[in-house]
């Protein structure tokens, strides 16, 4: 039981801290939603459900956050 409640805030945490280095990066370096989605070549759209927490990506768009951010945003980050 106490296990399962220790994941459960993990997985939260892990969303929230990919979308906190984000946004953070994005904000630091001037990216707007548009610009990141197109250097990774996804929809804004998916983008923008990735900042909102409403979807994890896969391992290669973690990747392809990972490589945008230069490491800052980590694929553990994602994990659930």
């Amino acid at each position: 039981m106490v296990q399962s409640a220790v994941a459960h805030q993990v997985e939260e945490r892990g969303e929230l801290l990919a979308s906190k280095k984000l946004r953070a990066w994005m904000a630091t370096n001037g990216v707007t939603q548009v610009e990141a989605a197109k250097e990774m070549g996804m929809s804004e759209e998916m983008l923008s459900r990735y900042l909102n927490k409403e979807h994890t990506p896969g391992l290669a768009k973690a990747k392809k956050v990972f490589d945008l951010t230069e490491g800052y945003v980590e694929a553990f980050d994602w994990l659930s």
